[in-house]
């Protein structure tokens, strides 16, 4: 078995509601053909999810019925057996639910843009963007209404953003991280500077600081995108 499945267990956390152990108990019952309540109370011992409860046990079970991730294959209520749903049935259930969330999201997205938003206001002008998360959804929201450009330096951590806000034909390798952004209207083109910060640990973050400022954005097109394009 892979380590605790990671991005599986995210996703069905998120489709099932279930908590982290229940979801690392749901794993380990798929490695059993059939199993009783006593299993998945054995099961929660050694997760050290409970002490050893029957009655935690049954309830776990009843959440798994509910979720539709367990079926009963047995008529007996002196021994019941349970066997899980197959994992692929339960990925298909949630490529299913994530079409039904792209149509949310295209809703979603629309109110998000078309939010009080006043470019006049200084602290739109100049905003300082804490993180990969700001940083891609700052570009989200100039897509909607600019022709975005991302010059970065091909590092890790710049991969890891390039692939959430923009195109491979949208990007441009140089020695720099910065994403252009251009509208007809100048005053609402203008770039995101990114710079990298070491944090505890080794790890790197990135920081953005979005500039509308048209002049700036001509400076890099000359700059960088001429040299480099």
């Amino acid at each position: 078995m892979a380590a605790g499945y990671p991005a599986f267990k995210k996703s069905l956390q998120g489709l099932k509601g279930l908590s982290d152990e229940e979801a690392e108990a749901f794993f380990r019952l798929c490695g059993k053909k059939r199993f009783s309540v006593k299993d998945v109370e054995n099961i929660l011992v050694s997760i050290k999810a409970h002490k050893k409860s029957r009655a935690t046990a049954y309830n776990v079970v009843e959440r798994f019925q509910n979720a539709e991730l367990i079926t009963s294959v047995s008529n007996s209520h002196k021994k019941q057996e349970f066997e899980c749903v197959h994992p692929r049935a339960i990925f298909n259930q949630l490529k299913e639910e994530l079409k039904n969330a792209e149509k949310d999201l295209r809703d979603l997205e629309q109110a998000y843009e078309t939010s009080d938003f006043d470019i006049e206001d200084p602290r739109e002008k100049c905003r300082q963007l804490k993180g990969e998360s700001e940083i891609a959804s700052a570009c989200y929201t100039l897509r909607s209404h600019c022709q975005i450009t991302v010059l970065h330096d091909g590092s890790k951590v710049m991969v890891s953003l390039l692939d959430r806000i923009s195109d491979s034909n949208q990007r441009l390798k140089t020695d720099i991280n910065v994403v252009l952004f251009k509208n007809k209207d100048k005053d609402k083109s203008g770039v995101i500077l990114i710079s990298k910060r070491s944090e505890k640990g080794g790890n790197i973050r990135l920081y953005g600081h979005i500039l509308y400022d048209s002049e700036k954005l001509k400076y890099f097109q000359t700059k960088e995108v001429k040299k480099n394009g």
